[in-house]
């Protein structure tokens, strides 16, 4: 708004909530906050022009790491520079411990071929293909996932090991077991996010590094 129709408009990313957080000395600045000091600064006259030199501010004087407070035109008003460590400024938020979740998949063969189902394309690793599995659930949860997904009945088989895997919030150990194939065709109405794949085939899919590693755990038995 403020470029294109030269209104008032505030604009806050990264680097001017680093801005705000040094300029007012705050360890932490909230959303609402940095929304509010920028909609209070904004001026009435080149609104396009102030939100352009407050974002250059953050990235090329205000930076993370060793910010150029001597060419700063704001180093007179700036608490942080008058606390002689400007770089305290916002402190480094505490990273969430990942949440330890397990897992359950299955390795389905028919012919020399694995079944792979597609994930929403919203979401964790949406749109990506992975073998069937179930979240903190036992295997009739999988059996029964694969029967409404596909059409295919089957039967939970013998283990075949498990992988762990970190994602930045989830700590996931995935276990995988065969499936044995108890028959049913695939559904047409699934063909589109379900495949039984050959190798070549599977290797031209989009796969997570996850699923990459589970699918050479189980590569011996396809």
């Amino acid at each position: 708004r403020s470029i294109a129709f030269k209104e008032p408009a505030a604009i806050v990313d990264g680097n001017v909530r680093r801005v705000f957080a040094r300029l007012f000395a705050h360890e932490q600045i909230a959303d609402a906050e940095a929304w509010r000091l920028a909609g209070e600064l904004v001026p009435e006259r080149d609104p396009d022009l102030w939100n352009q030199a407050l974002m250059e501010l953050g990235a090329t004087v205000c930076t993370p790491r060793r910010p150029a407070c001597s060419a700063c035109p704001l180093a007179s008003l700036c608490e942080a520079i008058a606390t002689g460590r400007p770089e305290a400024f916002p402190a480094p938020k505490r990273k969430a411990r990942p949440r330890e979740q397990r897992a359950l998949a299955g390795v389905l063969l028919r012919r020399g071929r694995v079944l792979l189902l597609r994930r929403p394309s919203r979401g964790l690793l949406g749109g990506l293909w992975e073998l069937p599995n179930v979240a903190d659930s036992p295997a009739a949860a999988l059996v029964e996932l694969v029967r409404e997904r596909t059409g295919i009945a089957v039967a939970p088989g013998a283990a075949l090991g498990s992988v762990r895997h970190a994602f930045s919030h989830i700590d996931l150990r995935l276990e995988l077991v065969a499936l044995e194939d108890r028959g049913g065709r695939l559904a047409t109405r699934a063909r589109s996010d379900a495949k039984l794949c050959g190798r070549a085939d599977a290797a031209q899919l989009p796969l997570s590094a996850l699923m990459k590693k589970v699918l050479a755990l189980s590569r011996p038995s396809w």
